[in-house]
């Protein structure tokens, strides 16, 4: 059994709903992170920093991770593009205009959307 990750914290709401949404992508397939790591072409402690919530990965592991998953990339794009967003915004020193919705409205089962 892999370890309990750590509850996510950031004031990134979208970031938040990504993290969530990438770790119920991987409980949702069953893998440890060393077999997600086989699969995706990563480092354990890539995909575990992704999920993490502290810092947007990058595009391609987003993509990984969840072509890893069997999931769709689609979504995790559009989660991951939200969180670069509004951490670009935040690292500007702006006031977030738009508010990111509830990470509950993005949906936490990443196939829940019909292709």
């Amino acid at each position: 059994m892999g370890r309990i990750e750590a509850p996510i914290s950031t004031a990134n709401q979208a970031l938040a709903a990504l993290a969530l949404w990438l770790r119920a992508a991987k409980a949702a397939s069953g893998l440890s992170y060393p077999a997600l790591a086989e699969r995706a072409g990563y480092h354990p402690s890539n995909l575990r920093r992704a999920a993490a919530g502290r810092h947007v990965p990058s595009q391609a592991v987003v993509i990984a991770y969840a072509t890893a998953c069997s999931v769709r990339t689609d979504h995790a794009l559009q989660l991951w593009r939200e969180a670069r967003y509004e951490a670009r915004r935040a690292a500007r020193g702006r006031r977030i205009s738009r508010a990111a919705p509830a990470p509950s409205s993005y949906g936490t089962s990443p196939t829940s959307a019909p292709e």
